[in-house]
């Protein structure tokens, strides 16, 4: 059981780069050498280097600044991790796990930060060795390995809690190697993997809303478009009020979901940027934000200035607060997890302790929520003018900006922030105004079925329209193209990928496993598919189609499209026939000329997935990003995992291929994407369970 927590413990922290780092006595008795120990997993050293204290006394202190990750259910071991990256583990006698927690007091809890000298355990070492236990408790550096030595100061003496016993020497062979290829750039370059990968961290964060917002548009369409009078000329069995009742239940529902955009943002977002205790996190979201809105309407409805209706709005039940929308969520969750990462585990006074830890961090929000409330009014109307203004110019811009946009959007999908640019123009003034309302997502889903579609097209100009020409026609053309100049011999290693790729991006919309096959191999190929997509928006915006939602596939295609009158959904299928032919001619002309074959792993082939079984897979994936111990966070969007590890260089890009991956982006030295397509969910789930 021994060897099974501690291969849980986490690995691979920042380590400090002093000489040595010196560690107190974790009990008062007699120091002795690990060798010494009466049992042969301690005294081999095979669980690390450190010491042993045969205690006279029963309390077990903290030998350093740090955080308690864990505690065994016995009560009977205690594993810290200082601020070093040291990763300490003190185990209170030998087998006394067979007891169950009898005779120990726990004083902390995994999660407290502590210091040096504080009290951890009380433990009855009296009774134990009444009951014929062994009371020799080691202290074990568990991460020896990282370290250049770990050194015993004392022996076979009498020592206190407060004398230094134990010193661990840095300057490992990974800080060794960084020292070696580190150079000025080298910290401007590191900022930027930070700054990138704190982008990435937060588009992540917006995914789960995203999502289910997604589904709910599908929903409210259907339902909406099944409620017209047109669609129900045509299908006589809808003019039912039983039909009518369970229709307009589902529409009605649906836009409730979308009013709740900002609070799920707030939510989302401090779930995914918390370190750790994440459901904590999403609940501090959750009061930030309310106390937010509440604490601004206060200060509007006071007599102390005069800020005008401008900018003003309800949300939660709360009436004349500021209308900030999902920008509101998104400030709110950024503040929360920030206040949560910082105060999680913060440790107060022994008379208001209660307080402290996971319980701070409520109080943390709610002052820093009603402050923030008190001072956003000041700062979002003018706000609130400017983004106005942003809407106005682009709105001036017309379809050139309708162009830019469509571009845009598909360059950014590399980096994984194309998510916040659709946020942008989704949920604020900068893609456009109707009746008050901002964004456009909010305005078509606010306004369709209740409007003509005619009013909705200036916004769905943004929307799945400008998508369906290349993700329905245009890519599956080109994974046509791909498969028909791919070499006899690799047809059916490439034909899996190729035909996975095109049904996403034909059936959902989901077009990164298409996008990233040939993104590597041929990048200026990616430009001009990056530019054909701002001709689609181009085109669908001046021939005056009217299709919403937002994932731009057959789906989106149907139900805001065909079922919708003088949606002129036939353009989008026009120019799409048109795009497939284009994609398929271009696509077959640069991969013949440039000589170049899709990436495919000799051992990827059609039969990978069923000789493969799910946690054979999901092993061989793990092995390719370097084996547990290389990975620090696994996360994932619709399409791909996201995976932080220590040093991209362990990874191996064949043993990734072998597993189904459409493609593996390396964005920093810490990053690695790995495209999977719809399954990157289930896949990251799995992968977090073993990890």
């Amino acid at each position: 059981m021994l060897y099974n927590v501690i291969t849980n413990l986490e690995k691979g922290r920042g380590i400090n780069m002093s000489n040595k780092i010196m560690y107190n006595s974790h009990m008062k008795g007699k120091c002795i050498s690990l060798s010494n120990v009466k049992d042969e997993a301690f005294a081999s050293g095979s669980l690390g280097k450190g010491i042993a204290i045969e205690p006279t006394e029963g309390i077990v202190y903290a030998p350093a600044d740090g955080t308690v990750e864990m505690i065994f259910p016995t009560k009977h071991a205690i594993a810290i991790c200082d601020k070093n990256g040291v990763e300490i583990l003190i185990h209170i006698g030998i087998d006394t796990v067979n007891l169950k927690g009898e005779h120990f007091e726990l004083l902390v809890n995994e999660g407290d930060t502590v210091q040096r000298g504080q009290k951890l355990v009380k433990v009855n070492i009296t009774k134990l060795q009444e009951l014929g236990y062994d009371t020799t408790t080691p202290m074990i550096i568990t991460n020896s390995d990282s370290f250049n030595d770990v050194v015993q100061n004392l022996d076979n003496k009498m020592v206190m809690p407060n004398e230094e016993v134990l010193s661990v020497i840095t300057q490992s062979k990974e800080i060794k190697n960084t020292l070696k290829s580190q150079s000025a750039p080298t910290s401007q370059a590191s900022f930027k993997d930070r700054t990138i990968q704190a982008f990435q961290a937060f588009g992540r964060s917006l995914m789960l809303p995203i999502a289910t917002i997604a589904a709910v548009g599908i929903l409210y369409g259907f339902t909406a478009a099944l409620s017209r009078p047109q669609v129900q000329e045509l299908l006589p069995f809808l003019d039912n009020n039983i039909v009518y009742y369970v229709l307009f239940l589902i529409r009605e529902l649906s836009g409730q979901v979308f009013n709740l955009i900002p609070v799920l943002f707030a939510i989302s977002i401090a779930l995914g940027l918390a370190k750790k205790e994440k459901e904590i996190a999403a609940m501090a979201g959750f009061i930030c934000y309310y106390v937010m809105l509440f604490s601004a309407s206060y200060m509007l409805k006071s007599d102390f200035f005069d800020f005008g209706d401008i900018g003003l709005g309800s949300a939660l039940g709360i009436s004349g607060t500021i209308e900030m929308g999902a920008v509101g969520g998104m400030i709110a969750g950024i503040l929360a997890a920030y206040l949560h990462n910082k105060y999680y585990n913060i440790q107060l006074p022994v008379a208001i302790a209660f307080f402290g830890g996971k319980r701070f961090v409520s109080i943390a929000v709610i002052i820093c929520g009603l402050l923030l409330g008190q001072v956003l009014p000041f700062i979002w109307i003018p706000i609130s003018s400017g983004i106005n203004a942003v809407g106005l110019l682009i709105a001036s811009l017309g379809n050139f900006g309708v162009f830019i946009f469509g571009a845009l959007e598909r360059l950014l999908i590399m980096t994984g922030l194309h998510h916040i640019l659709n946020g942008i123009f989704r949920t604020t003034a900068a893609g456009g105004v109707y009746e008050g309302v901002e964004g456009v997502w909010n305005i078509f889903f606010g306004y369709f079925g209740t409007v003509d579609i005619e009013v909705l097209k200036p916004f769905t100009a943004f929307m799945a329209q400008g998508k369906i020409p290349y993700m329905v026609f245009g890519l599956p053309a080109a994974a046509l193209a791909m498969y028909h100049v791919t070499p006899d011999d690799k047809k059916e290693l490439a034909k899996p990928l190729l035909i996975a790729g095109a049904l996403a991006s034909f059936t959902t919309g989901i077009t990164e496993p298409l996008e990233f096959s040939f993104l590597f191999i041929a990048p200026a190929l990616y430009l001009w598919h990056a530019f054909m997509a701002g001709v689609s928006f181009y085109l669908m915006a001046i021939l005056e189609v009217g299709i919403g939602n937002t994932q731009g596939g057959i789906i989106d295609l149907f139900v805001y499209g065909m079922l919708v009158p003088d949606s002129n959904w036939i353009y989008a299928v026009l120019v799409g026939v048109v795009y497939a032919g284009l994609y398929y001619a271009v696509f077959k002309w640069y991969f013949t000329k440039k000589n170049l074959v899709l990436e495919v792993s000799e051992s990827n082939d059609a039969t990978t997935d069923s000789k493969i079984d799910g946690d054979a897979k999901h092993q061989l994936i793990i092995q390719g990003l370097g084996g547990k111990d290389n990975i620090v966070e696994i996360n994932n969007c619709f399409t791909r995992l996201r995976v932080d590890v220590k040093d991209v260089s362990n990874i191996s890009e064949e043993i990734l291929k072998q597993t189904g991956c459409a493609g593996i982006k390396i964005t920093s030295d810490t990053h690695v994407q790995v495209i999977y397509g719809p399954q990157a969910d289930n896949i990251a789930s799995s992968l977090k369970m073993i990890v």
